[in-house]
């Protein structure tokens, strides 16, 4: 199972960023939709090719492995997408302990900004020891999952690189 955020140009209505996804995973053949959430257009961290906001939608793919290239390649020659990544996720079943949960629960809100601001300084530095992980013990493979979506929000747009002023 993959995941996968795109962020569209804002110039597109909500129904044809819609079709223009479909249109891309059509293209690429034998992938499966397992969950999709739009956001609509929202503002970025910072521009993206001159685009201050952009339609963010992240969707759970099913798809061989041999695919995820070729999705991949089909969003960069893209115009009308800004930015795209595609990660693995983890599944339930390969959950082996408390700090695996963790991982995915890490994984699965990788994108939200109230989660994962709360682990950075205004300035836009990762904190060491993160409040997210306060109830928790401070695995270091925890530490680097959080500091991996961290890094993953800020590609996306969802988290500045550094304070704006």
């Amino acid at each position: 199972m993959y995941r996968t955020a795109c962020v569209l140009v804002p110039s597109l209505s909500g129904q044809k960023a819609k079709d223009l996804i479909a249109e891309i995973l059509e293209e690429c053949g034998n992938v499966r939709v397992v969950n999709q959430k739009y956001d609509g257009v929202q503002n970025l961290s910072y521009p993206m090719k001159k685009h201050a906001q952009g339609h963010r939608i992240l969707l759970d793919l099913e798809m061989e492995a041999s695919k995820v290239k070729d999705l991949s390649r089909l969003f960069s020659v893209n115009d009308l997408v800004l930015r795209h990544m595609i990660i693995k996720i983890l599944l339930k079943k390969e959950s082996i302990d408390n700090r695996h949960d963790t991982i995915r629960h890490i994984n699965d809100n990788m994108f939200l900004d109230s989660d994962l601001r709360i682990n950075t300084t205004q300035r836009g530095r990762i904190l060491d020891k993160m409040p997210i992980l306060s109830k928790l013990p401070q695995y270091p493979v925890i530490k680097r999952y959080v500091s991996k979506a961290i890094k993953r929000a800020r590609y996306i747009g969802v988290l500045p690189y550094c304070a704006i002023d």
